[in-house]
Formats: structure tokens, sequence, C-alpha cells
């Protein structure tokens, strides 16, 4: 291990209980966080896990689930479950007691049909979920659509859609006329195709 601290100086009287020496294996390092109730049944020992660590920013380093709690943290408003990450290969800047944010891979497909989550649409009054496409002629029709895991960005389309549709939202009217006296209107705003994805990167659904 390596010598992380040391509680006494030469000539200093050994008091008991006093921690003399902090010791840590520098080859295996790990960070313990918190998992809402919510999100903790979807969790498993091996998960794969993306860590971020605030003082290096641009680098990800990879590590797995190692540890679940059965109980819940005391005395906490919430309902959260310690959780143990373990780095596969900590990079020689990382140090202890840096704070990091961690993403958990709950789940993973290849070759699936993703539609951005920004074209989803949950009308007032219904579980249903709708996505405006474009039709034959451009006029923007709503489609009902069934999804199956989601990501920050994209859902999987489990049916209502195929792949090279164009998915996007209608525009607001301008509050301005012209001089012919008719209102001017923004055209519907088609943003994005729905795609295919390949099996790198595949669609993953995180914690």
């Amino acid at each position: 291990g390596t010598v992380m601290a040391i509680g006494y100086n030469p000539g200093d009287s050994i008091v008991p209980g006093q921690v003399g020496a902090v010791l840590a294996d520098l080859s295996s390092l790990h960070v313990d966080t918190t998992v809402d109730e919510l999100d903790i049944a979807a969790i498993r020992t091996g998960q794969t896990v993306e860590v971020t660590l605030d003082a290096l920013p641009d680098q990800v380093l990879m590590g797995e689930v190692a540890q679940i709690d059965l109980a819940p943290v005391a005395g906490s408003s919430t309902t959260e479950f310690p959780v143990v990450v373990t780095l596969g290969s900590a990079q020689e800047q990382v140090r202890i007691g840096m704070t990091a944010a961690i993403s958990i891979q709950v789940a993973h497909k290849g070759d699936v049909l993703l539609v951005p989550n920004w074209a989803l649409r949950l009308e007032p009054g219904s579980t249903d979920i709708f996505v405006r496409v474009l039709g034959p002629l451009g006029d923007p029709q709503q489609v009902p659509v069934t999804l199956g895991l989601r990501s920050d960005l994209f859902s999987e389309v489990v049916s209502g859609l195929t792949a090279g549709q164009t998915v996007g939202v209608l525009g607001e009217a301008v509050g301005s006329r012209s001089r012919s006296g008719r209102g001017v209107g923004t055209a519907p705003a088609a943003g994005s195709l729905v795609r295919r994805s390949r099996t790198d990167p595949a669609l993953r659904e995180l914690v």
C-alpha cells in the first residue's frame, strides 16, 4: 500500500485510539455512491459504469457495479441505497477523495430504430405517445408510437415509424402581417430523421 497520512511526528507520545498512519491500495480504486429507490431495482452487480471526475472532465473512466447495499442510507430525507463502483484502470491523475459523477448502463441494444426525444409528444389526458412526421405531400401527420429503451437523447421505437421518415414539430405563427394582409407563419420545422442505430454505439439506458 501507499502511506497517505501520518498522525504522529518524531518524539510524540502515542495516544490509544488515535490513528498513527493511513494506508491505501491505489491499484484498486472505487467510487462510493447512492442510487434512488426508484432506480435501485434496475441495478445489478457487474453492470458497466461510466465515471467522470470534476477534476478531469474530459476523461471517462470505465468501471462496474461491485456492491449494492440491502439497507438504505440512515437518516436521509430520501430513500437511497449505497452502491460501490470499482474502477477498471484508473489514471495516474486520479486521487482519493475526488468528486465523481457516474452513469450506470442498465440495458443495452444494438441495431434498433431511434427517434430524438425532443420529437416525442404526450397529448393532454392521454398516456399515448405521438410523433409528428412529414406525409407524402409534406404535410405534418401525428403518428402514435410504441417506445422501448430510452437514453438522454434518443428513444427506441418498437412500432409506429420506419427508418428514414422525417420527424419534426409544428411552427407557430409570427405576430406580424404582410402587405397583402395574409398572416405570416413559419413552416413546419422538420428537424431530424428517424434512423437505425448500429451495434456501436448502441442505445443504452442510463441511470
